[in-house]
C-alpha cells in the first residue's frame, strides 16, 4: 500500500497505539496484494530491546505471525538489533542508511533456513531491509525477499 491516506493511521494505530488487532488486517491486505514467498520462513525486523520493552511488542513480529497463519509459513526470529537505538522517523536517506548500518546480527544457535522473507511494517528507503538482509547473507542465507505493509514513496 502507498504510505498515504488512511495507511499511516493504520500503521500508527498498530505501532504507536498498541492496537495489535490491526496486525491481521494489515496481513490480509498484504496477502491480497502480493504473492506468497515460495518456501521461505518469515523473519520479522527486530526492534531495539529498549523500544520493544517500552512498546510492549514488536509490530513486525505481530505482522509476521499474522502472515504466517495466512500463508501456512513459519516465523523464524533469528535477527537481533545490537546497534544504538535511533528512530528512523523524519530522517533523510543518508541518515537512515547510517542509523542501521551493521545494527543487525543473527542469533547464535538457531539453524537458518536457506531462504527467508523479511517482514516489516513500512518500507521507506530500504535501508533497514538491506541491513537486515546483509546480516542474513553473511550467515549463509542466499535467497532473501521482503514484504512490507506500506511503501513510502518519495515526492518529485
Amino acid at each position: 500500500m502507498r504510505y498515504e491516506g488512511p495507511v499511516p493511521h493504520l500503521v500508527s494505530g498498530l505501532k504507536d497505539g498498541g492496537r495489535l488487532g490491526l496486525a491481521p488486517v494489515l496481513a490480509d491486505l498484504i496477502v491480497d496484494h502480493t504473492p506468497r514467498p515460495a518456501g521461505t520462513a518469515l523473519v520479522p525486523i527486530p526492534l531495539s530491546a529498549g523500544r520493544e520493552a517500552r512498546r510492549g511488542f514488536n509490530q513486525s513480529q505481530a505482522l509476521a505471525a499474522a502472515l504466517a497463519e495466512r500463508w501456512d509459513a513459519s516465523v523464524c526470529d533469528v535477527l537481533q538489533r545490537t546497534g544504538p537505538e535511533r528512530s528512523q522517523r523524519g530522517a533523510g536517506v543518508a541518515a537512515r542508511v547510517e542509523h542501521v548500518r551493521g545494527v543487525f546480527t543473527v542469533r547464535r544457535g538457531i539453524e537458518l533456513p536457506p531462504s527467508v522473507c523479511l517482514v516489516d511494517d513500512v518500507h521507506t528507503t530500504g535501508a533497514t531491509l538491506a541491513s537486515a538482509a546483509q546480516a542474513l547473507w553473511l550467515c549463509g542465507v542466499r535467497k532473501i525477499t521482503a514484504r512490507s505493509f506500506a511503501r513510502a514513496l518519495r515526492r518529485g
